[in-house]
């Protein structure tokens, strides 16, 4: 995980098992120079509760993979969604297989979308930029 304690920008929160996909999402991202916002990053899901209490305030977005072993996507959603400071937020799931694009629709939440692995990184700086959060 990465993360600077002194900041105060609105954080995009990345879940991803695979530590590759992390690192070229936050490069991607930060190539973008739009430094409104900080990358966190965990290839950990079981880390996600820990960021949940010290950065719930500041987390505007979360791409989430939805095949992690440690616990998958939807089971961290749940924990998300729980979390009263993040109970509507936009959520990313990211998938390399399309039946996550089924499980999306079956959650019926209109603040999570889908991607399907692998993308065009500007078509992931488009969804981000489209939640409205960071425009």
């Amino acid at each position: 995980m990465k993360n600077d304690e002194s900041d105060s920008r609105p954080i995009i929160l990345v879940v991803d098992d695979e530590p590759d996909f992390l690192d070229a999402v936050r490069l991607f991202l930060l190539s973008n120079g739009d430094e409104d916002y900080e990358i966190l990053t965990t290839n950990r899901p079981s880390r996600v509760a820990e960021i949940l209490a010290t950065q719930a305030s500041r987390i505007r977005m979360i791409l989430l993979d939805i095949h992690m072993p440690e616990h998958n996507g939807l089971e961290v959603l749940r924990w998300v969604r729980a979390h009263p400071q993040l109970e509507s937020i936009p959520i990313l799931m990211i998938s390399g297989d399309q039946t996550g694009r089924r499980r999306v629709a079956e959650a019926a939440d209109p603040n999570i979308d889908f991607l399907l692995k692998p993308f065009d990184p500007e078509v992931l700086y488009y969804r981000i930029k489209r939640s409205g959060e960071f425009v």
